[in-house]
């Protein structure tokens, strides 16, 4: 049987623990045959009392060069030219995401 404050250490680890949730919309099921085409992401502390509602991020990343949207994507994302004309660098996103994960919102330290 388990001990109940192992358990309940448990659970106080789980909800005192910040969480990240991240998305990712592609333009194929493989890096071979795709690339990133949307990433976004929000930052949880579950124990935050009253909990805050988590900020959400989102970057359409620009496509790199000569490569083209499928329409089966575009029907599937909602995402056409109009989105992708203001697309960010895909290094531009990715160092958007570690600023956030270091701004102290999601470590203790």
């Amino acid at each position: 049987m388990t001990d109940p404050a192992c358990i309940l250490y448990s659970c106080s680890v789980v909800w005192n623990t910040p969480t990240l949730f991240v998305d990712c919309q592609s333009t194929g099921a493989t890096p071979a045959h795709g690339q990133v085409l949307e990433l976004a992401w929000a930052k949880w502390r579950p124990c935050d009392d009253p909990p805050e509602p988590a900020a959400i991020t989102s970057h359409v990343v620009a496509l790199e060069d000569g490569a083209t949207l499928p329409r089966s994507v575009a029907r599937l994302t909602g995402i056409g030219d109009a989105e992708l004309a203001g697309a960010t660098s895909a290094e531009c996103v990715y160092r958007s995401l570690v600023d956030s994960l270091h701004d102290g919102q999601l470590h203790d330290g």
